[in-house]
C-alpha cells in the first residue's frame, strides 16, 4: 500500500543554515576585465561613428558623463554581485544562490542528475576558473550552471556529484 505522510515544517532543512561556500575572488576580476573590454570596444566604435559631428560640445558632454558612469558601474557590479553567489553541497543535494536584489535558490537533487561537465575558456584558464554544468532528467529547467568555481574543486565537484549520482566517471 502506498503512503505519503505529512512532512511538518518544522523538519525541513533551514536553507540559511547552510555553509555557503564562495566563488574563486579571481572571478571578480575576470568578469570586470570582460566588461571593460566590452565597453572599450563600444566607445572606440562610437567615437568612430560619432553621430553628432557637427553639435556643439555642451550638447554632447552630458551624454558623455552618463556613458562614463554607466561604465563605470557596469565594471564595478561583479564586486557587488559575484560575492553573493555561493553553492553547498548536501546529503542529497547541491543548492546554489544568486542575486543581489532579487535572491534565488536552486537544488539539484543528485537522483536527477544525467550529466555533469566542467569548461573553461581561454580567459577562465589565464584565471584558474571554470564552469560546473548540471544537466538534470526532465528537461533544461532544472539545470544548474556554477561559474568561478576553481578548476581543480570543479573537477572535484564533477566527480562527486557523479558518484553521488550513480553515473559512471568519463575520463579524458
Amino acid at each position: 500500500m502506498f503512503l505519503n505522510p505529512q512532512v511538518p515544517t518544522q523538519a525541513l532543512p533551514r536553507v540559511d543554515h547552510v555553509q555557503w561556500q564562495p566563488l574563486h575572488p579571481r572571478y571578480v576580476r575576470e568578469q570586470q576585465l570582460v566588461r571593460g573590454v566590452v565597453i572599450v570596444i563600444i566607445a572606440i566604435a562610437w567615437f568612430v561613428l560619432m553621430p553628432w559631428k557637427g553639435a556643439s560640445a555642451l550638447a554632447i558632454i552630458p551624454f558623455y558623463i552618463v556613458a562614463l558612469i554607466a561604465g563605470v558601474a557596469l565594471v564595478l557590479w561583479p564586486s557587488v554581485e559575484v560575492p553573493r553567489r555561493g553553492f553547498a553541497l548536501r546529503e542529497h543535494d547541491m543548492i546554489y544562490r544568486h542575486g543581489v536584489l532579487f535572491r534565488k535558490v536552486t537544488a539539484v537533487p543528485f537522483n536527477r542528475i544525467q550529466h555533469v561537465e566542467v569548461s573553461n575558456g581561454p580567459l577562465d584558464r589565464r584565471f584558474g576558473i571554470g564552469t560546473l554544468k548540471l544537466f538534470t532528467a526532465g528537461g533544461s529547467g532544472g539545470d544548474l550552471l556554477v561559474e568561478g568555481l576553481p578548476i581543480e574543486l570543479a573537477e572535484q565537484l564533477r566527480e562527486h556529484i557523479l558518484g553521488k549520482a550513480g553515473v559512471a566517471i568519463e575520463r579524458d
